[in-house]
């Protein structure tokens, strides 16, 4: 009898553990189920259950990693040279995705903004378009990386593997081999950034334009931040206006009196001998450096 009794207790903890179980799972009806909508890549739930509100595990990229923030890089392309891409994530839940494909002519960087969410899994990131908040693309999520997916979803394997990874970008001081854009001039705004005048450094020269004119010179840097830009030849073209024609007067003046500088978050300052700031530079991932 006391075998029987407790049986029956058993058997009632049992119902009692599932039934109450069974409260915490999504309802599948015929409304939510046609919403539910599942291709090669993902699964996704309509508004009523997110993405990322369901299932949720304690250890994925989502809680462990520090995912916010830039991530770039160069992947293959099967007609140019390639694809280069800076994926900016923002805390938010939203993203700004730029690519631009190299070696073809007249092409400007496209750039894409939207929301992101997490799959079940908080591993992988789904992008959605702004427009129509449809899919467009799938990474997943590592230590301070992003690695593109294929069409099944998968990572890419074999000796390409590692081209299709995107690295989580920190700012640092080095000036060589970037493209530095004018952005400020005698503390006023460049307001126009369309062919805005632009250097390149290299070890011991620089090279690049001021808008109307390529030009080239040397240049010395020493440990204590002294910087001096020496023999700076031009071309001989005529600006098309007087602001364009200005512009260009300010800017090699700038450069010609320049003697200190200072380099904080991808952002180039040049001083005069009295400190007075005569330019800034920002340091633009997409110009065409040109060594």
């Amino acid at each position: 009898m006391k075998l029987l009794i407790r049986i029956l207790f058993f058997v009632a903890q049992c119902y009692f553990f599932i039934s109450c179980h069974d409260k915490g799972k999504p309802s599948i009806n015929k409304d939510n189920l046609q919403a539910l909508r599942v291709n090669d890549t993902h699964r996704e739930w309509n508004s009523h259950h997110p993405l990322d509100t369901m299932f949720p595990i304690a250890d994925n990229s989502r809680i462990a990693l520090d995912w916010e923030g830039i991530y770039r890089g160069i992947v293959p392309c099967a007609d140019c040279e390639g694809i280069k891409i800076e994926m900016v994530l923002f805390a938010s839940g939203t993203y700004r995705l730029t690519l631009l494909y190299l070696g073809k002519k007249h092409i400007s960087p496209s750039t894409f903004e939207g929301r992101f969410e997490w799959d079940n899994s908080g591993n992988f990131i789904i992008l959605k378009d702004q427009l129509n908040d449809q899919f467009l693309n799938k990474y997943q999520v590592g230590e301070e990386k992003l690695f593109l997916l294929n069409q099944q979803g998968q990572r890419f394997t074999g000796n390409m593997a590692d081209k299709y990874t995107l690295n989580k970008y920190y700012s640092d001081t080095i000036l060589t081999e970037k493209y530095w854009r004018l952005i400020e001039l005698n503390r006023k705004k460049i307001e126009n950034q369309n062919n805005a005048p632009y250097i390149n450094f290299t070890d011991k020269a620089i090279r690049g334009s001021s808008g109307c004119n390529s030009f080239s010179g040397i240049v010395k840097i020493t440990l204590s931040n002294k910087i001096t830009f020496q023999n700076i030849a031009t071309t001989n073209m005529a600006c098309m206006d007087n602001e364009k024609n200005n512009l260009e007067i300010m800017f090699f003046n700038a450069l010609n009196t320049a003697a200190l500088f200072n380099l904080k978050n991808d952002t180039l300052t040049l001083f005069n001998n009295k400190t007075d700031i005569l330019a800034r530079f920002v340091y633009d991932y997409f110009g065409q450096y040109t060594p």
